[in-house]
């Protein structure tokens, strides 16, 4: 939110429905907003969270530039409407008076009643149908005044010091000008409003911006985080660099979490952090640092040269010494990689403990076999703050388990915490800045933001995904139909075959991924038919070249010892045939391709079974009821 941005209380009389005040930005008539929409208040109430409810309202209507008082029109005007209203005269604020429950024709006459507020014409709406809002907001835009926004030329770098109050950033402020010109004390609140500081510094010229904290009020303090991340969000939309304050001495806590995701939504990639130490004003720049978990094959290596474009410090975990200095020295990757340079961003070490340091997000890229005692290794230097993700397309076939699963069991923390990372990406194409969408999935939204924040940049695109189960489940069953596509080619039996088997093999993944739990519409997006295109169709792909090499009649072990790379398909496609039994669903491309990989079948008989089963209707995949669930 910027100074063009008015604030917008919404005061509802019921107490208790909405406990801490709630924030958002609208914007209505191109006229951006933002809205806290506080707890109902009760006068008299003198249970302990109807007073911080109170108290927290009071102070919410104190920040605002319009106040929307919310009645209720079956009740009518209640003892606390006119309790509520008398506080609403005291703050002089310009007041809209909107009634809801007006939800159809015959309760509109009841809006007449509440003219008697003597605040203006009151306006019904319907929040369950949302009628009478379009009025309701052009009420609101119109008493929203106009502010002027502080214009700097297009050269000045504008710095935003964001934080909890009394953590240093006026103190900051002050070292980096050279002289004390913010004032500073103990006291948490010192700073009321954000106050703009130009300088310049070696020629470039800066403004920063230090914003308020939480302040005191008479004898009553507000304790609510959210206030001060109010005031957070002004700076940070104005922003072009955001720097948190931290205190040192207490670490990382909720509030500065919340605050650091109000600066992602924003759009910035990566906040910078300042952590004081030991209280002294002594500021250490500790940066973003990602560590790759991984031995440095192809896909990991590419994505860390994403990471490294993006100007963010990369440590790459590998076992191997040689491939370390390699990467260190050359910035090459000659086994995987051979053509491509690597930023000198990149750097690589054998040690997990120097590789995990300092890190602010660890990203996983690792063989499916390999992810359980990778994610065991990094448990004793896992921090709950650092953000974790996975681009592994695969399962532990011993278990039969997502790799997030594994992940969460390993480093015990919350598996919707995890990010995974999927999408049609082959990791040679990614090096050389071809134009490439992927999609990073989890069951917290501000996780796969902040991921989709460290990778987007003009090449890589990254799209968000609540169902993280769907994106998991869809990128490794797809190299299964990958291996299929390799091998149809192998066998020279041309396009038909393929399509019918993308297409089957489409519908088959998505009717396990919907007993599995996923969105059925995950499968048709980036991590299902996305990359199944990709991989069963590309030369690139490892699943395609292993399972052409089978159709032309190569034994397993061979093609494996002639690729000399991990092919997922071939362990998802066991891990498949016991999931399809465990869930009692079909999967007869799955079950033909377990045949020819662990029964020794030949292709072609496998070719033959498919082709000789029973008639099916084609639409089978997913009941009406299922869709519903899902469509909801």
């Amino acid at each position: 939110m910027d100074r063009r941005s008015g604030i917008l209380a919404i005061v509802e009389d019921k107490p208790g429905i909405t406990r801490d005040r709630i924030y958002g930005i609208g914007e209505w008539n191109g006229k951006p907003f933002s809205i806290i929409d506080t707890g109902g208040i009760e006068i008299d109430g003198e249970d302990v969270i109807l007073k911080s409810i109170r108290m927290q309202a009071e102070l919410a209507i104190e920040e605002a530039d319009v106040i929307v008082f919310m009645c209720d029109a079956k009740a009518g005007i209640t003892q606390s409407d006119e309790e509520v209203a008398e506080m609403l005269y005291r703050s002089g604020k310009p007041i809209v008076v909107a009634v809801n429950k007006v939800d159809n024709i015959g309760r509109s006459e009841l809006i007449y009643e509440f003219y008697g507020f003597g605040f203006g014409d009151p306006i019904g709406v319907s929040g369950s149908h949302g009628t009478g809002v379009g009025d309701l907001l052009d009420a609101i835009v119109e008493k929203l005044p106009e502010l002027e926004e502080e214009t700097y030329d297009d050269d000045v770098i504008r710095v935003a010091l964001i934080g909890r109050p009394n953590v240093g950033k006026s103190s900051l402020v002050n070292a980096i000008l050279g002289e004390e010109r913010v004032i500073v004390s103990d006291v948490a609140g010192t700073t009321r409003d954000a106050i703009d500081t130009p300088f310049e510094k070696d020629g470039q010229r800066y403004v920063l911006i230090d914003t308020a904290g939480m302040r005191k009020r008479g004898k009553v303090y507000e304790t609510t985080e959210k206030y001060s991340v109010m005031r957070a969000m002004r700076a940070i939309e104005r922003a072009d660099v955001v720097l948190i304050v931290i205190n040192g001495e207490e670490g990382i806590i909720e509030q500065d979490k919340h605050i650091a995701g109000y600066a992602f939504e924003a759009g910035h990639n990566w906040p910078l952090y300042f952590r004081f130490r030991g209280g002294k004003g002594i500021a250490t720049a500790i940066g973003v640092l990602v560590t790759l978990a991984l031995i440095p094959a192809l896909w990991g290596t590419a994505l860390a040269s994403v990471l490294a474009a993006n100007q963010l410090d990369v440590i790459m975990w590998t076992r191997g010494e040689d491939q370390s200095t390699e990467i260190n020295t050359k910035h090459t990757n000659q086994r995987f990689l051979p053509d491509a340079e690597l930023s000198p961003r990149i750097q690589a070490t054998t040690d997990m403990a120097t590789a995990v340091e300092g890190a602010s997000a660890v990203l996983i890229v690792a063989p499916s076999s390999a992810m359980r005692s990778v994610a065991h290794q990094l448990k004793a230097h896992y921090k709950p703050e650092m953000l974790i993700i996975h681009a592994t397309k695969g399962f532990e076939t011993e278990s039969l388990k997502r790799m997030s699963t594994v992940i969460s069991e390993e480093l015990e923390c919350e598996e919707g915490r995890v990010v995974v990372l999927s999408g049609p990406s082959h990791a040679e194409e990614v090096v050389k800045r071809c134009p490439t969408t992927v999609v990073v999935a989890s069951l917290d939204k501000a996780s796969a933001e902040a991921a989709q924040g460290l990778f987007m940049n003009a090449y890589f695109r990254v799209y968000t995904n609540r169902d993280m189960i769907g994106v998991e489940l869809a990128g490794a069953f797809k190299n299964i139909i990958a291996l299929g596509a390799g091998m149809s080619d192998g066998l020279n039996f041309g396009d038909n075959a393929k399509a019918a088997l993308l297409t089957r093999g489409l519908a088959e993944i998505t009717r396990i991924g919907v007993e599995m739990g996923a969105n059925p519409l995950t499968f048709s997006g980036l991590a299902g038919i996305g990359d199944l295109v990709v991989t069963a169709t590309s030369q690139h792909s490892r699943n395609w070249r292993a399972g052409s090499l089978l159709g032309k009649g190569q034994k397993l072990d061979d093609v494996l010892s002639s690729m000399g790379m991990v092919v997922e398909g071939i362990r998802t496609t066991q891990a498949a045939h016991f999931i399809s039994q465990k869930y009692g669903v079909q999967m007869p491309i799955a079950d033909q391709l377990y045949h020819v990989l662990f029964q020794e079948r030949q292709p072609r008989d496998a070719v033959e079974a498919l082709m000789g089963r029973d008639p099916k209707t084609e639409m089978e995949v997913m009941t009406l009821e299922t869709w519903e669930q899902w469509h909801s």
